[in-house]
């Protein structure tokens, strides 16, 4: 597995709209991309950061490639910065994955 760790700013008052957005936004990367979902974290007031799965560097690399920019578009609207920190191959698991729905 292979997993890309995210940084974003957001506007203020945006929290719940950008939520909205990652939720609907990794919704379709799973559906249409073969992505494996996401968790996004509260770091602290107008920071969040986004963890992202995948099966491996190949598919995400085919997805940053070739996908529609406006699926991130929503996203962004809300973020003054966003950043890409991390690129990872998993050499562990050990997290429980109990998809609950949102929203």
């Amino acid at each position: 597995m292979f997993c890309v760790v995210y940084e974003f700013t957001i506007k203020p008052g945006d929290d719940d709209a950008f939520v909205q957005a990652w939720i609907e936004g990794t919704r379709e990367i799973m559906s249409v991309h073969g992505g494996l979902g996401s968790r996004l974290h509260r770091l602290g007031e107008g920071l969040m950061i986004g963890y992202a799965q995948w099966p491996s560097r190949e598919v995400w690399q085919k997805f940053e490639d070739s996908h529609d920019p406006l699926i991130f578009a929503t996203m962004k609207n809300y973020c003054t910065d966003v950043k890409a920190l991390y690129h990872m191959d998993v050499l562990a698991d050990l997290l429980t994955c109990v998809a609950q729905e949102q929203r």
